[in-house]
């Protein structure tokens, strides 16, 4: 439920408050590697480059095939760790290869 409210205020243009419910998911689901992301996007979002580039990598360790931390990493220009064998769709594939 936190992680859900999370992605709607960063979709409503409020990531400080994003921010907050991403890390009670977390709090919650601390393995969770979806809410590693999203509190990524959202410390993006608030100009905190460094830790969301770190919160990224953290959901990739948990794993590996999480394709918008992959997608977000490159667009921040940032090396990507191997991926292991992942199952994205063709279009997916192509956006993670066109690095």
């Amino acid at each position: 439920m936190a992680n859900d409210l999370g992605i709607a205020y960063t979709r409503a243009g409020s990531p400080a408050q994003a921010l907050t419910e991403f890390g009670r998911a977390l709090a919650l689901h601390p393995g969770s590697a979806s809410a590693l992301h999203n509190r990524g996007l959202a410390l993006l979002l608030l100009g905190q480059r460094d830790a969301a580039v770190a919160d990224f990598r953290r959901s990739l360790e948990k794993d590996p095939c999480l394709f918008d931390a992959r997608v977000n990493l490159i667009r921040l220009g940032e090396p990507l760790p191997s991926a292991g064998v992942c199952r994205w769709t063709a279009a997916q594939q192509r956006a993670i290869s066109a690095r």
